[in-house]
């Protein structure tokens, strides 16, 4: 039993690890993507109705943006809505 509890805790922290890496992952393509297009996160922001930390903590890795934010970024960025996510 101790075996199996300590096997599910360390699947449990690698899926967390994974989490965490992907989010990491996932704002570095979102800040590379609004880099390329020379605007500031305050731009975007104004754009699609966020404000510049929203934005800015979807680049750090520390929220997840809607499916609808990540459109319109692909939009405002000119690149695929898969450019965007994939990991």
């Amino acid at each position: 039993m101790a075996n199996m509890m300590n096997g599910t805790n360390i699947a449990n922290m690698t899926k967390e690890i994974n989490y965490v890496e992907n989010m990491k992952q996932l704002g570095m393509n979102l800040k590379r993507a609004r880099e390329s297009t020379e605007l500031t996160q305050e731009k975007v922001g104004w754009a699609i109705g966020l404000n510049r930390s929203s934005l800015g903590y979807y680049e750090l890795g520390r929220t997840i943006p809607t499916i609808f934010t990540l459109i319109k970024l692909s939009k405002i960025y000119n690149v695929g809505l898969l450019d965007l996510v994939t990991i």
